[in-house]
């Protein structure tokens, strides 16, 4: 349920062929073959409506939505994982959620301002665009907005920089870099002590 109370559902037909030339008369057809599994569910093998996924897609990975299965109870889900190709989407994993079990999912960033490096004539090279979290469905962000506009030139900012909303987990590595502000010249350096390290590696001749 989003922000104004509205529930937004999928409507989903079990898949029973498995074979590659029906997936890919799935796709030919606007339907994204799937999974939906959970604790209180059976594993069961579904497709949806392409149409329709994107739609859901679009409002976020973190908004519970309802599910409905042909032949099954409704069940509440969140898009868990997704899989595409040349642009589109090829697969997609639900899982159920339950109000009282926290789950892991990853959400993205939405990095907010300017730096003021870049502004100098830096460049922002971005390592992460998500985060690893963990909390209960009511509570999970749709997006965590970390402000980087504070950072200069040879700035960085890193996974325990950021402020997690309450009642939240944070699963990703504290020390890992999110972004860094460089200037060319730095990043001319990295590429040739990389090009030096490759050089080096010893290259075995079969006689």
């Amino acid at each position: 349920m989003n922000a104004q109370g509205k529930t937004y559902q999928l409507k989903a037909e079990r898949r029973t062929d498995f074979t590659r030339s029906s997936l890919r008369e799935l796709r030919q057809k606007g339907r994204i073959p799937g999974v939906v599994y959970g604790a209180d569910i059976e594993s069961t093998a579904l497709h949806v409506d392409s149409r329709d996924f994107v739609k859901l897609a679009h409002v976020g990975r973190t908004e519970v939505f309802q599910l409905q299965v042909e032949g099954m109870k409704p069940v509440q889900a969140l898009i868990k994982d997704v899989v595409k190709q040349d642009g589109a989407y090829a697969h997609v994993d639900f899982q159920q959620v339950s109000a009282n079990h926290p789950i892991r999912i990853h959400v993205p960033i939405e990095y907010i301002g300017t730096p003021a490096g870049v502004k100098k004539g830096g460049i922002l090279q971005t390592q992460e665009t998500s985060l690893e979290i963990e909390g209960l469905p009511a509570h999970l962000p749709s997006v965590i907005q970390v402000d980087i506009s504070h950072l200069g030139i040879g700035g960085k900012m890193l996974v325990e920089d950021v402020q997690i909303p309450e009642h939240i987990h944070l699963l990703s590595h504290k020390n890992e870099l999110l972004v860094s502000i460089v200037t060319q010249r730095g990043i001319e350096e990295v590429e040739d002590e990389e090009s030096e390290a490759a050089a080096a590696v010893p290259v075995s001749v079969e006689a």
